[in-house]
């Protein structure tokens, strides 16, 4: 007899299975359900950020609205979204509370996760049409975000809650009409626009009154480098030869370099007599010329500055965005403000010259005084016995150049000795005597290896140009 299976215990088994899975995938669903606050009132504080002050007043305003019109609007705010997204953990909130009388499904939920950063608020299908999408963005913008990114979460929620009311309570066509135009009434006029508007006028009256300005801007835009009292390329321009030179020493600070500014502005009459004096005297007793230029800068422009104007202001968006609450007009509004602040100081000679570092600063002094070794026309002299002595006071920079002759023919430790003589009188601030010292040793010199010739005539003037 072949045996059978017994109908009755394969059902039993079967069912105890069933029941299994069922209690198991329940258990899973529960594991993974999410832990929200209970409806204990119609505001639900579980991350305590709102006073109790405010929050008094908020259910005041909630239950009056609820009493009048039968909408139910809930406050929660929770503190954490357990790894949701803020819509889908605020529509099952709204669900799980049931907000709303059950015919009409006129509730609505202001949802608050202030360690995530997010706010929502969630309508129920008979508010929709009312209490839109774009109007609830408005709100979160305009009123609740702002006050929130200055640490007023009791004022923000307060405020949201207070435009929810007025929009379910009024006409919403006129919101709608225009909702980006929606403002806190009880914020101050804009500050931002009466600071754009100084800005503009102090960046008209620079172009108007200031040629430095007028320069900077100019040459930046046209990308131009500009040399101090350059005509046409470095260099030697048919065999002119260096020595000696150097930059100030490090002990010569910037307050020194301060007075020589002074120095220069009122170089006086007799300043100028003395040293076209002893040009003149040096020259008497040699064929050769001297010729002496005094720089207050030799740094006039370049892209540095706005560079650096521009890096400042494009950064600043960043640090206003993560650190206020400001709009975008009052940032854009700032943004340009700082620029033309920036680009206007980087116009004074000093800051200019600050933000160039020190070897560059000197190339630059170097390559203006080799630009005027050639455009004085020392550098066409035919004995190639011309001298430039060259200080430019905004870099701390002296150095003298010479013609290839006599530079063969003089060794380097004594146009070191006329550059030392140049600096230390420069450094008491005493500039024309550095340039009378420098001129004398240089002339000594000249005398000695270029003695004067029948035929010679003075081929350049006896002076000093100050650029």
């Amino acid at each position: 007899m072949i045996a059978g299976r017994n109908p009755s215990a394969f059902g039993g088994r079967g069912t105890c299975l069933a029941v299994a899975i069922v209690a198991l995938l329940f258990a899973i669903a529960t594991s993974f359900a999410l832990n929200f606050p209970p409806l204990s009132g119609r505001v639900v504080d579980q991350a305590n950020i709102i006073e109790p002050a405010t929050r008094t007043a908020i259910e005041q305003k909630l239950a009056e609205l609820e009493t009048k019109s039968g909408i139910q609007i809930a406050v929660a705010t929770v503190s954490s979204l357990e790894g949701q997204d803020i819509e889908p953990y605020a529509n099952e909130l709204f669900r799980t509370w049931k907000l709303g009388e059950k015919t009409k499904n006129n509730g609505v939920l202001l949802l608050v996760a202030p360690n995530e950063r997010r706010v929502r608020i969630e309508v129920g299908y008979g508010l929709e049409k009312t209490l839109t999408d774009a109007l609830s963005k408005v709100i979160i913008a305009n009123a609740i975000t702002p006050r929130f990114k200055a640490g007023d979460f009791s004022g923000g929620i307060a405020r949201g809650i207070d435009d929810i009311i007025t929009v379910l309570t009024t006409d919403a066509s006129e919101w709608e009409q225009r909702p980006s135009l929606r403002l806190d009434k009880q914020q101050p006029t804009d500050p931002a626009s009466w600071l754009l508007l100084a800005a503009l006028i102090i960046f008209v009256t620079l172009l108007i009154v200031s040629p430095t300005f007028r320069w900077l801007l100019l040459t930046t835009l046209a990308n131009v480098s500009v040399s101090s009292g350059g005509s046409g390329g470095g260099g030697y321009s048919g065999g002119g030869g260096s020595s000696g030179g150097g930059g100030f020493p490090v002990v010569v600070g910037l307050q020194a370099a301060a007075a020589f500014r002074e120095l220069v502005m009122s170089l006086s009459k007799e300043d100028h007599d003395r040293i076209t004096s002893a040009i003149r005297s040096a020259k008497a007793k040699t064929s050769g010329e001297i010729v002496c230029v005094l720089a207050q800068t030799s740094t006039h422009t370049t892209a540095s500055p706005v560079f650096i104007a521009a890096a400042a202001a494009l950064l600043l968006p960043w640090l206003l965005t993560a650190l206020t609450a400001m709009t975008v007009f009052q940032i854009l509004s700032l943004q340009i403000t700082v620029f033309l602040a920036l680009l206007t100081l980087f116009c004074l000679p000093r800051v200019r010259v600050a933000l160039m570092p020190r070897r560059t600063r000197r190339t630059l002094a170097y390559r203006a005084a080799m630009e005027q070794f050639v455009s004085r026309g020392l550098a066409r002299n035919k004995s190639q016995s011309g001298i430039l002595i060259f200080v430019s006071l905004a870099e701390r920079y002296a150095r003298i150049i010479v013609g290839t002759e006599i530079a063969a023919r003089v060794p380097q430790s004594r146009w070191q000795a006329a550059v030392d003589a140049l600096i230390a009188h420069t450094r008491n601030g005493l500039i024309a005597d550095g340039f009378i010292a420098a001129t004398e040793i240089c002339g000594d010199e000249l005398t000695r290896h270029f003695p004067p010739k029948d035929a010679d005539r003075n081929e350049l003037p006896d002076r000093i140009y100050v650029i």
